[in-house]
């Protein structure tokens, strides 16, 4: 399961090209601060190389919560998403 798999499953909007996004980025609206006074762009961005998340106005967060918040699952359903997530292609270091 890849993490846009996570974003159509819950219904939520993202880009993959386009005016707001970077090439190997997932982008979204941030769950956190909504994108401030700017609701409409995706702030949120998931790194498709390092699953890393990053909101480039609130900063950086980790991915289970940021599923936990995009979701509103129970931590149980947050668990299983998580280990199904493909993680092939990250970095050695993964952002958790």
């Amino acid at each position: 399961m890849t993490f846009a798999d996570i974003l159509n499953q819950y219904h939520v909007p993202f880009q993959t090209d386009g005016r707001y996004a970077r090439d190997g980025w997932v982008q979204f609206q941030c769950p956190y601060c909504r994108g401030g006074n700017d609701p409409d762009k995706p702030y949120m961005g998931y790194s498709l190389t390092s699953g890393a998340c990053n909101c480039w106005r609130c900063g950086p967060h980790k991915l289970y919560t940021t599923i936990q918040e995009l979701t509103k699952e129970s931590t149980q359903r947050c668990r299983e998403l998580y280990s199904k997530l493909d993680r092939r292609g990250w970095a050695a270091s993964e952002h958790t």
